[in-house]
């Protein structure tokens, strides 16, 4: 059967919310050609889609998702023997998305793979809404955090894999890697928490080129050490976060002059390039730090510092003692 038919995928956005879980937004009508054949008497446990061969091009006005919002593409999509294979390219924010998703419809338990997935977002430039609504659910620096200017990103993946099942969620798994380019982001969300911990009021952090390796694995996504510097200080973030958004991460955090405050300004000398480990636990939306971890590990840290400045002022004395 072949021929042409009116497409609107508008009308397919609520299946494709469910299918894939995602909260979309898709709109697009046109007449387009098409071919499709299937064995309409399956056999027992087997679909027509399970058996379906269709050869189409969608054309989509928008699709937005994720923060992306992509505006006039075609959608070449087939399936063969019920095994389906899209293919979304486009330019977006100055670089390039790549998303060659595939779904065999001949098997139970259905799970959504990206085929070739190394060129997945190229030399993109990162806006407020990706930087919330996509990389936020991957690393929690990102969520609620505003993008000033115009830094680049890129993905790329060595595997992905994504059961529909809702209850097989924890089987989902990928590999890939995120590098960013002279990003500032705005302070705000977890990050503001971060600098108000020790003390450092700046309105805004630059992140230098950084490579990310990230995996999922287990219902959890890891992240290699994220690396900023706060006026010549080095701040460190790493753990994962949960599927359902759950946050196990450790921020490493400086020992900072103003963390001191004046009451302690002469200890610093002592304390300078000190770090401490502050658990951030919660959810990637509602971050919470342990405020009672920091003030405890801050005054461990100034008693030892005080032994050390009384130890050298007992020295200096005992030196005028000797002249």
């Amino acid at each position: 059967m072949g021929g042409h038919v009116g497409l609107d995928l508008g009308a397919a956005e609520p299946y494709v919310r469910s299918l894939a879980g995602l909260d979309i937004v898709m709109s697009g009508k046109g007449s387009e050609r098409f071919s499709f054949q299937s064995a309409w008497a399956p056999h027992e446990g087997e679909t027509a889609l399970g058996k379906a061969n269709l050869t189409a091009v969608l054309r989509a006005d928008q699709i937005r998702a994720l923060g992306f919002d992509l505006q006039s593409i075609d959608l070449p999509v087939s399936m063969q023997s019920g095994l389906f294979r899209g293919d979304l390219r486009a330019k977006i924010n100055r670089g390039q998305i790549e998303v060659l998703p595939e779904l065999d419809f001949s098997r139970t338990g259905r799970t959504l793979v990206l085929r070739d997935p190394a060129k997945l977002i190229s030399n993109m430039e990162l806006t407020q809404e990706i930087a919330d609504s996509f990389l936020g659910l991957i690393h929690p620096l990102f969520k609620g955090t505003s993008v000033i200017g115009g830094g680049r990103f890129h993905m790329s993946m060595d595997h992905f894999r994504w059961p529909l099942d809702p209850e097989m969620k924890n089987d989902a798994s990928f590999k890939g890697v995120m590098k960013f380019h002279d990003l500032q982001l705005g302070v705000s969300g977890l990050l503001e928490q971060l600098l108000a911990a020790i003390k450092v009021n700046e309105r805004a952090v630059k992140i230098d080129e950084r490579f990310i390796e990230i995996r999922l694995e287990d219902g959890k996504i890891h992240s290699t050490p994220m690396l900023f510097r706060v006026r010549g200080h080095e701040v460190t973030l790493s753990g994962t976060v949960g599927l359902d958004s759950s946050l196990d991460y450790v921020a490493q955090l400086p020992v900072t002059e103003e963390l001191l405050g004046s009451r302690y300004q002469k200890y610093y000398e002592y304390l300078e390039g000190t770090t401490l480990n502050l658990p951030i636990r919660g959810t990637v939306s509602q971050p919470e730090l342990n405020a009672k971890v920091l003030g405890q590990a801050v005054a461990d840290l100034v008693g030892q510092a005080a032994g050390n400045f009384l130890q050298k002022e007992a020295g200096k004395l005992f030196d005028k003692l000797l002249r």
